[in-house]
């Protein structure tokens, strides 16, 4: 490894760079695991992207370790030039063309695919396109060589579905063997790509970053602080406005209930005096009923029974009249109900009458048709017979 390192900064030291000497070296190299054994460190949920050597800024040479079945989304490289080489097992490279801008929600189209072996060389730039990087096998790691020409610390990411992209940050699980303190952003699936080379210019820019966010965070706390304390007072105007309304109606209730209770004072007092002015009128009829009792104690006992008799036979004329009126409504009652239900049998007979005789017609019709036919067939097979004995006897003679 330290060889292969060595020849690549031979080949930067110009300012003029052919990228067919570079694939010329990567393919010349035979992967050896004792040479880039150290540089090596898997994750279990995440392929690593391991810092190998920076190339004073020119370029970046990383290790990627990929576990059974991890891989990247589909990405670009940010006008760099992309080298890879496959250390161990295999990797499978599928390539996809740039989405068309006036086509918005359309899939990704599919160029090429090809699985790359231990040992192979690819090379890939945004000219010919995008691709995504993944390890086939289920069961086995797979180890590649990148050489990214120039670093770069951003790229974008693509939806296979949409063609939708979205920025995002690359940084590295581990420098030159050591384990980075930071984690890496995912990108995708697992994806992360390389970053610029860790100058003391990238390192105060990264810190002027995370001073930018961090206010950029307090103001959007500050913001939506805002926001709730005004949606509080929204609330509570809109909490006070019924409550007012809630008191108003309460205070008509009460009223109301104060009415009800004076007019419930004032019934009593009124039923008492239509008690006492009823208790009045019964003494006063009283009173009379009794004066018009002595007023006949007094009369003829003759007339008193005569007139007694005469309201007894009043009232069972009454009675009988009633009793008459009563049996000549339920007589008319039956009688209206017979007439009806007469109508309806002699209707019910009429229709059977009309319907026995229609079929009774249709029958001797068809019984007439059927003896005619009969007679018909019987008529001419007679003279088809003397015909035939005709014809035999003419033979004869």
């Amino acid at each position: 490894m330290d060889n292969l390192i060595t020849q690549i900064r031979e080949i930067f030291k110009d300012d003029h760079i052919n990228t067919e000497d570079i694939k010329r070296v990567l393919e010349a190299y035979k992967s050896n695991p004792l040479d880039w054994q150290k540089y090596a460190h898997f994750d279990p949920h995440k392929y690593t992207r391991n810092l190998v050597d920076i190339g004073n800024g020119k370029y970046n040479m990383l290790i990627l370790c990929w576990g059974p079945g991890m891989g990247s989304s589909i990405h670009d490289h940010t006008n760099s030039h992309c080298f890879v080489k496959v250390l161990e097992g295999s990797l499978l490279e599928t390539r996809f063309s740039w989405p068309d801008p006036d086509k918005s929600d359309e899939p990704m189209q599919e160029t090429d695919r090809d699985e790359h072996p231990i040992n192979g060389v690819t090379y890939m730039s945004d000219e010919l396109g995008l691709h995504r990087m993944e390890n086939p096998s289920h069961s086995d790691n797979a180890v590649t060589l990148h050489l990214y020409i120039p670093p770069f610390e951003h790229c974008q990411i693509f939806d296979e579905r949409t063609g939708r992209k979205a920025q995002s940050a690359v940084t590295f699980f581990t420098k030159y063997g050591e384990k980075v303190d930071y984690r890496g952003s995912k990108l995708g699936r697992t994806f992360t790509l390389s970053s610029s080379s860790a100058t003391p210019s990238s390192s105060s820019m990264s810190i002027m970053n995370r001073k930018v966010l961090f206010a950029a965070l307090v103001a959007v706390i500050l913001l939506v602080g805002v926001e709730c304390a005004r949606k509080k007072n929204r609330n509570r105007d809109k909490n006070e406005r019924p409550r007012n309304q809630q008191d108003n109606e309460e205070e008509n209730r009460f009223e109301s209930k104060d009415e009800g209770r004076a007019e419930r004072r004032e019934k009593p007092e009124r039923e008492r005096e239509k008690f006492s002015n009823k208790n009045e009128q019964d003494e006063e009829s009283e009173e009379k009923e009794e004066d018009k009792n002595k007023a006949n104690k007094t009369a003829n006992p003759k007339r008193i029974r005569r007139t007694q008799h005469i309201h007894r036979l009043d009232e069972r004329v009454a009675e009988d009249s009633d009793l008459k009126t009563r049996k000549l409504r339920r007589n008319n009652n039956l009688l209206q109900q017979g007439g009806r239900h007469r109508e309806d049998n002699l209707k019910r007979t009429k229709e059977r009458n009309t319907k026995e005789i229609t079929e009774s017609v249709k029958g001797q019709n068809q019984k007439d048709k059927h003896t005619h036919t009969h007679n018909t067939n019987r008529r001419l097979r007679r003279e088809e017979k003397l015909k035939r004995t005709k014809e035999v006897n003419s033979r004869q003679n």
